[in-house]
């Protein structure tokens, strides 16, 4: 536990660490692993993004299509036919 706590305290205060490698043998820390697993992370950042760009461009669609017609206020025409001029009167 005290290993654990000297590491975060140790990587709050150096700057520039952005990311943390966990390597058990000096292979594991070779340029060419680092560079793989850098364009694994960079993979699937970029898949995740276009994710959610695809996720809004539906939403934004679905809105267009079915929410908003729904939501649109009645024509003019229909709430002026409604009026009382329109009726009889039969109090007179």
């Amino acid at each position: 536990m005290v290993y654990a706590t000297s590491k975060d305290r140790l990587r709050r205060e150096v700057d520039g660490v952005h990311y943390e490698i966990q390597a058990t043998d000096p292979i594991e820390m070779d340029l060419q692993v680092l560079r793989d697993r850098y364009l694994r992370y960079a993979f699937r950042q970029e898949m995740q993004k276009e994710m959610q760009d695809m996720k809004r461009q539906i939403m934004e669609q679905l809105l267009a299509n079915y929410v908003m017609p729904i939501l649109s206020p009645p024509s003019l025409a229909l709430d002026r036919s409604v009026g009382s001029s329109t009726l009889p009167n039969k109090d007179l």
